[in-house]
């Protein structure tokens, strides 16, 4: 997986650094993945939105998204990276996430950075 800045649909004023397969795509959106902490961040900006989508993180460190269009919450996939490290698919095939590297590589080294307000 590659290392990469993601954000929401054109939005680049709140941007997560997060891994992906390029090639990899939902409808042509990029699908990344986090690590727990970004997780956390993208459950607070998320819940300064309207509400729609709500990123749940249970006690024992499952991840589940729940959306107005779903009955019921679901978990996030996982995916394991080469360190070990599990990272979770918050709204990878279900979100119109930009990669933002891309758009604008400017930005800086994903590594650097976890979230820019």
């Amino acid at each position: 997986m590659e290392r990469a800045l993601f954000g929401w649909d054109g939005d680049d004023v709140v941007t997560f650094a997060g891994w992906h397969e390029p090639s990899e795509r939902w409808n042509g959106w990029a699908c990344p993945f986090f690590d727990l902490e970004t997780v956390r961040a993208i459950a607070d900006a998320t819940t300064a939105l309207d509400g729609r989508e709500t990123v749940l993180i249970r006690e024992d460190g499952s991840v589940w998204l729940s959306t107005s269009s779903e009955d019921e919450p679901y978990q996030v996939e996982t995916r394991r990276l080469a360190d070990g490290e599990t990272v979770f698919g918050v709204g990878a095939g279900a979100w119109v996430w930009d990669d933002v590297s891309q758009i604008m590589p400017d930005l800086g080294d994903p590594d650097e950075m976890r979230v820019i307000n």
